[in-house]
């Protein structure tokens, strides 16, 4: 129970509050996080007035809906020795 406590408190914090808000204010940095890495991409999204709200539920699931046990397993490792925006940050390089 620590250890879920733990994980809901930090890694999973803005997805437990009683609104969307923080998620949204998250999901905001990602055309930033994708322009850096691919200018032209990002210059699209700004472009096509898109909000990335296609991104919400690799974040919320932690890319787990779309992925195999085993990778799912691996992301998983990852997201929890990393900061709390890891997913985030998988998100945009799968994207771009």
């Amino acid at each position: 129970y620590v250890h879920l406590d733990r994980l809901v408190q930090h890694h999973l914090r803005d997805f437990t509050r009683p609104t969307m808000d923080p998620v949204v204010k998250l999901v905001e940095l990602f055309p930033a996080l994708v322009a850096k890495l691919d200018p032209e991409l990002g210059a699209f999204l700004k472009r096509s007035g898109c909000p990335p709200f296609f991104a919400v539920t690799w974040l919320v699931t932690w890319h787990s809906h779309d992925a195999d046990l085993a990778t799912a397993c691996r992301l998983f490792d990852v997201f929890l020795s990393c900061t709390p925006l890891m997913p985030l940050y998988v998100a945009a390089v799968a994207l771009v």
